[in-house]
């Protein structure tokens, strides 16, 4: 069970990588400057929330 789990799992976590880096136009910079990730950002409200979501089905509910 544990091992089905774990591959369940995979997708939803590369799902949320995906979603993280989104909305920042997947520039890597943004999260080391917090004023670029704020400005970037603006406006992307329900990608950043379905980031979250994946984020907590993908690496801890599991």
């Amino acid at each position: 069970m544990a091992g089905w789990s774990a591959i369940e799992s995979v997708p939803l976590a590369f799902a949320s990588a995906v979603l993280s880096l989104a909305p920042v136009s997947f520039d890597f910079e943004a999260f080391s400057n917090a004023s670029l990730a704020v400005q970037k950002s603006a406006g992307e409200g329900d990608v950043i929330r379905w980031a979250r979501v994946f984020d907590v089905l993908g690496y801890y509910l599991c």
